[in-house]
């Protein structure tokens, strides 16, 4: 069974709520009415276990043989497909790609609205 989650990102106090269940049973009408920002967990969890959201800047790679290959890519929901997607940057943006998540290749390396930089 998929675990559904949801974080929020307080543009007032500019941080990142990472708010438990029953808090969300009790507030659910006003999160959405306090924060512009509400992300969900994709169900996915990168190699140090730590959960990936929507918004989530990650790194993926592959070790081919003749050499390491690095992307960055931003954790984005699709309307076409019905689910997350990781959508690459180089950069400029050069298109989506269905990557292959596995524990071992993917590391979350921030989020959209506290790392900028990363873009």
């Amino acid at each position: 069974m998929k675990t559904i989650k949801f974080r929020a990102w307080d543009e007032y106090n500019q941080t990142m709520i990472y708010p438990d269940e029953h808090f969300f049973k009790l507030k659910s009408h006003e999160i959405l009415g306090r924060y512009e920002t509400v992300m969900q967990f994709t169900g996915l969890k990168d190699k140090n276990g730590k959960e990936i959201y929507e918004g989530d800047i990650i790194k993926s790679w592959d070790n081919a043989p003749l050499g390491r290959h690095e992307w960055i890519h931003i954790v984005e929901w699709s309307n076409e497909n019905l689910g997350f997607r990781f959508k690459k940057l180089q950069g400029i943006v050069l298109g989506s790609t269905m990557l292959h998540v596995r524990e071992t290749n993917v590391e979350v390396i921030g989020n959209i609205y506290e790392n900028s930089e990363l873009l």
